[in-house]
Parts: C-alpha cells; sequence; structure tokens
C-alpha cells in the first residue's frame, strides 16, 4: 500500500527534491545553483563508499551499515565531543548519498541545544476530549456537570503534538487553491496536486486574511515567513468564479503600492547580500527645526528612508518606487514625479552628515518604457534617476545594479 509523506518526516525540508523546494518552484521561483555544482556525473566520478572511508577510522561494513540506517530511518545522531571528526564523518555520508562529491550542495545549519526537531515541522495543538482517566488538565466543572465521575471518566484538556498546524493547513490550502486555477500549466498543476497529496494528516481550510494574522513565528519556526508570504499573495492575487467555482490569478504587477514595496526590498536585499562594501540599513531621523509652542518637536513625523547605503567617505539614500510609467505627464510634458524628487531633498537636507562625507541621492524606478540615466546637483546635492530593466537575464540584472550603486 502507498504510504504518503507527511511533514513529520525529514524529506519536506531537506535537499533540492524536497516539498519545500518543490512548492517555491510550483510558485515560480527559480532555485539557483552555486557556481561549481555537478549538473551530471559520469561513472568514473561516482562517490563510493569505498572512496568515502578513505582516511576514516571505520571499516567499509560500518560504513556501509550506517549508510543503509540513514536511508531507512532519514536521520542520523553522531555523539562525541568536538574535534573528533563528526562534521567529516557526516559530509562523507551526504557525499555517498549524492553519489557526487558536491560541497556547495552541502549545508551545515546549528541549532541551539534547547531545540527540538519538532519545533520545525510540527507544533502543539489544543485538545479537549472526554476520557477513562486524567491526561493533562482537568476540567473539573464541566466533568461535575455531566456526571462523568460515576461513570469513572473526565473531560480532559491537553496539549498534542502534530503536524496539523495552521502554517502547514494555509501551505496545503494554498496548493488546493492553485490547483483550482485553469490557466496554470497542465505539469504545474499536476505537481501541484502532487505535493498537496504529499501532506497527509493536515486539514484544508478556507484562508482568510486573518488566518496569516493568527499564524505566530518565532525564532524556531521562522523558516515559514518566506513560505507564508508567498502563499499571502497567492490568496490576495487569486479570483474566485462564483458560479463555478473556478480561480484565476489577477494582475498583481497593477498594483503600484504592492509592487513598489516588493521592489524597494528587492533593492534593499540585493545591496546587503551582493554589496557587503555597503553598510545598508532604513535610516530613522527628525527634522533640523526649532518651535517655540513645541520644543521637542513631538508633533513632527519622523522621517524613514527606503535604502541608506554607507561606506567610509559615501553616503547615498536611494528612494525606490514603482509606476507604471517611469516619468509623470505634466501639460503632456514628461517630467520626473515632482513627489518623490521633493520627498529625497527632504532627506538629504535633514540627514545628519558626518565630516568628511559625501552625501548623495538616487531615485530608482524599473524601466518601464525608457532607459534613464539622469545627473543632477541640486542645492549641492548630487543627485541620480536611474531606470533599472527587470525583465532581462538575472546575471545582466546584477551587472547593471552593481555599476549603479558603484
Amino acid at each position: 500500500m502507498h504510504r504518503a509523506r507527511s511533514l513529520t518526516g525529514r524529506n519536506f525540508f531537506s535537499g533540492e527534491s524536497s516539498a519545500a523546494f518543490s512548492l517555491l518552484r510550483t510558485l515560480g521561483f527559480a532555485i539557483e545553483r552555486k557556481p561549481g555544482g555537478s549538473q551530471r556525473v559520469q561513472e568514473s566520478e561516482l562517490y563510493t563508499v569505498q572512496k568515502a572511508v578513505e582516511g576514516l577510522f571505520v571499516s567499509t561494513d560500518q560504513f556501509t551499515e550506517i549508510h543503509a540506517t540513514f536511508v531507512h530511518k532519514k536521520n542520523l545522531i553522531l555523539r562525541g565531543p568536538s574535534g573528533v571528526g563528526k562534521t567529516f564523518f557526516a559530509k562523507r555520508v551526504a557525499y555517498t548519498l549524492m553519489g557526487v562529491e558536491a560541497p556547495d550542495r552541502v549545508v551545515m545549519v546549528q541549532f541551539h541545544p534547547s531545540y527540538a526537531y519538532e519545533d520545525f515541522v510540527q507544533g502543539y495543538q489544543s485538545h479537549e476530549e472526554e476520557l477513562v482517566g486524567v491526561r493533562g488538565r482537568l476540567d473539573m466543572l464541566g466533568s461535575v456537570r455531566r456526571f462523568l465521575r460515576a461513570h469513572g471518566r473526565a473531560i480532559c484538556q491537553f496539549d498534542e503534538l502534530t503536524p496539523n498546524t495552521l502554517t502547514n493547513q494555509i501551505l496545503k490550502s494554498t496548493l488546493r487553491s492553485l490547483g483550482l486555477v485553469k490557466t496554470l500549466h497542465t505539469e504545474l498543476r499536476k505537481r501541484v496536486n502532487i505535493l498537496r497529496r504529499d501532506l497527509h494528516g493536515i486539514d484544508e481550510i478556507n484562508i482568510t486574511t486573518v488566518s496569516f494574522r493568527r499564524v505566530q513565528l518565532h525564532s524556531n519556526n521562522r523558516f515559514y515567513r518566506f513560505l507564508l508570504d508567498v502563499c499571502k499573495l497567492v490568496h490576495e492575487a487569486l479570483l474566485v468564479d462564483q458560479q463555478t467555482g473556478d480561480c484565476r490569478f489577477r494582475d498583481f504587477t497593477r498594483d503600484e503600492r504592492k509592487m513598489a514595496v516588493v521592489f524597494q526590498d528587492f533593492l534593499f536585499n540585493f545591496v546587503r547580500l551582493e554589496m557587503p562594501a555597503w553598510k545598508v540599513r532604513r535610516e530613522k531621523f527628525g527634522w533640523r527645526a526649532q518651535s517655540e509652542t513645541d520644543p521637542s518637536l513631538a508633533l513632527l513625523p519622523q522621517m524613514e528612508t527606503d535604502i541608506s547605503l554607507s561606506r567610509p567617505g559615501r553616503h547615498v539614500i536611494i528612494d525606490a518606487k514603482y509606476y507604471q510609467s517611469t516619468l509623470s505627464n505634466y501639460y503632456e510634458t514628461k517630467k520626473v514625479h515632482s513627489e518623490n524628487l521633493y520627498q529625497l531633498m527632504r532627506y538629504l537636507t535633514n540627514v545628519q552628515k558626518r565630516e568628511g562625507e559625501e552625501l548623495s541621492g538616487m531615485l530608482v524606478y524599473p524601466r518601464i518604457d525608457q532607459k534613464m540615466r539622469e545627473q543632477y546637483v541640486i542645492q549641492g546635492y548630487p543627485i541620480a534617476v536611474y531606470t533599472l530593466d527587470l525583465n532581462q537575464d538575472w546575471r545582466a540584472l546584477k551587472a547593471e545594479l552593481i555599476s549603479l550603486m558603484q
């Protein structure tokens, strides 16, 4: 009998063939392998058990037994003091499982000693049941009202560890909604339905905005954040036909407010990850003002930049915006969006400038209808207005971004 996989197994979050990676690929996210990753392995390059035991103080039979245990149990615990080679041994096991020595496909994650694996893919759910005996907390008042003591029974309230948590319910229910989209590619719909069946033992719910607000993320399950953001995007973009029940996607790229947030976060994280020479942050500061009636300036709103970059001798404030048209129309004349320029100038004139530091500003828009590389000096501040072509190969996009930021 076929036994469906569940979230209690390690296969949901482990490796590129995992359900988590399948979900991301199904939703259209490209999972890029690092340069140097092996694509196809020649037979002569296969990583065998004989090669794995070279340099290890275990026999081939012992290693084979450990390897078989992992294949069957899906987990392996190596115990011992620091420096005895546990990590070295674990990598050999991983290479044997993959059949190739590929360090770029092995990731080491260090957890706090108090973490348990169940904290990551399972959670506690409250239950109330009528039982023979006592389990958890006894509901004395409810038991007395129903005269259960005479029958040797009691109402008990207890917590049970289960994969059927709200976060997992949202993931599975999102897959159900995606399966109803008729315009979804046939192969993608097939993968969605297979992945949905794999999430065995998890209930499907009717997702609402409140569902996402009810989720409580903490250090033990914060890896859910990205998946839940994807689910929320799908939920907000799906339109359901009241008569047929079919679903279709609303073009969320036309929502300038939401796309502006996506574009801003993309630029912020790109600089943070790809350009470590810059310190990137969202900078908060007040106004350079004085007042006799409001000495503390408490009534004036605080300013916060989209992106602030700094390194020795340089300080750049970036305002990232998203519009359907790169420029605004002013009496049939193309102009830079005035509100963006005013906002950037407010930042430049009020931020605290350090001695010997060059302060400049940048307006960045996604390229819609024209390329822009304009540079100005306004009130002594260098200001650039750039557009970025997001509809190009990632390598070209990365090169263009780096040239802009430099």
